[in-house]
Parts: structure tokens; sequence; C-alpha cells
């Protein structure tokens, strides 16, 4: 698995293989973030298509945006810990199914909501504070998401699982944040940038779907990755060992 053959926690190692595992698992990880993002997709483009942004209907319309943008952000975090538990499933080697997946995240949802709203209400107060409390906290806190699934674990366990397993790669974990962030920014923004998705130009609209599709999928994969490297690398266990709970 590529950098998980090295003693050292590498971003590029983490990234090259998260990658690596997306690619192999592409239709998967792509298309149940996908579907989670649909009723907002459909809600912006049904707006833009009949011009009810700024119409007289368009109170009503706001109202059934919100609900359509509330549903994809609860089946996000489903999408989240599908991505997590698909890309344990990865290292077990075998093959991904759409219903494992979403069944399995729908049993994880719950709690990689908790450890995932805490999480970032904290760094959010360190980034209130600060740029520098916000970054160590980020990077602190790094692999609790999928710290919370695999061990099942609450919210303050899985914030000091993080903490503990982080210790001694922090600097090397903020690199990855920073790169990480990056990549985000571009996948989803650089097609917005590209073509105009105001003028509701089909295409538009399908490669902004994608490319948000794309950053929840990979930002799971990435977690993930760190979380299983960090582990082999504080503990001596592999990724295949972490990922047999599931079985």
């Amino acid at each position: 698995m590529g950098d998980f053959t090295s003693p050292h926690f590498r971003v590029g190692g983490v990234l090259g293989s998260s990658f690596r595992i997306l690619a192999a698992n592409l239709p998967a990880f792509i298309l149940i973030p996908a579907l989670a993002l649909a009723p907002a997709i459909a809600a912006i483009g049904t707006g833009l298509w009949f011009d009810l942004f700024e119409s007289s209907d368009a109170f009503l319309f706001a109202f059934a945006f919100v609900t359509a943008a509330l549903l994809s952000l609860v089946l996000c975090i489903v999408a989240r810990a599908a991505v997590i538990y698909g890309t344990f499933r990865h290292f077990t080697g075998q093959r991904l199914t759409l219903g494992d997946m979403f069944s399995n995240g729908l049993r994880h949802a719950w709690r990689v909501f908790s450890v995932g709203l805490v999480s970032e209400l904290l760094i959010s107060l360190g980034y209130a504070f600060f740029l520098i409390p916000g970054l160590y906290l980020s990077t602190l806190y790094w692999v609790v998401m999928p710290a919370a699934v695999v061990e099942d674990s609450g919210v303050g366990d899985s914030l000091r699982r993080s903490s503990r397993l982080t210790d001694g790669c922090r600097w090397k974990i903020f690199g990855l944040l920073l790169v990480w962030s990056a990549l985000q920014y571009l996948l989803e923004n650089l097609p917005g940038a590209l073509i105009d998705i105001t003028d509701f130009h089909p295409a538009a609209v399908i490669v902004a779907w994608l490319a948000i599709s794309l950053s929840v999928a990979l930002g799971g994969i990435v977690d993930t990755v760190s979380y299983c490297r960090l582990r082999q690398i504080r503990e001596g266990i592999g990724a295949d060992e972490i990922a047999a709970v599931f079985d």
C-alpha cells in the first residue's frame, strides 16, 4: 500500500495512497456523496433554470432550498461515514458494494456527526480566538472521525484518541492539512471559476456536482489513511488488521 511500508508518516505517501484507493473504487466512492448532494444540487438547478431566486415565489423557493440543503447535509454525514467504512474495507481486499457502504454509513452516521460537530466547534473556537489555536486543534483532531468509526468510541474518547495518535507527527499532519485544504479549495471552486454556473449551463452544474462529491469522498479517504498510518507507526498494527473489526 505504498507509504504503508515506510516507518515514517509522509504527506506524499498518505495522499498517494488516498488517490490510489479512490481510483480503485471510484464509482462507489463518488456515487454515494453525489447522491447525498443531489437534493441541494437539484434545488439550485431548479432555481437557476426557472429564475426563482428573485421571482415572486422566492420565499417559497428559499424554504424549499433550505430544506433540500439540510437533507443533503444529513446525507453527507452518512456519505462521509460510508467512505470511511469503504476505505477500511478496501484494506481487506474485499469488493465494495453500494448497499454495504450505505448501510454501514447509516449505522455510524450519528457517531460521525457527534464527534465531527464537537471537534469542528472546538476548532472554530480556536480560529475565532487566533489562527494558531485553530490550526493546532485541526492537527490534534485530524483522525477523530475514523477513530470513532473503527473503535466505536464516544466523543470524548475519540478526541483523546486522535490527540494521542497524532502526537509526534503533528508538524507533518499540519503540512498535510495545508496541502489538503488547498486541494479541497481547488476541487470545490475551480469548476465555478472556469464555467459560470449562474447561467445554468447543465455541464457546469454536473462538473461542480462531481467536483464536490470528489472532495467529500477524498476527504474521508485521506482521514482514514492517516488514521491507519498513525496506528501502524505507533502500535505496529496493519491496516488490514484494523479493518478486521468490521468482519
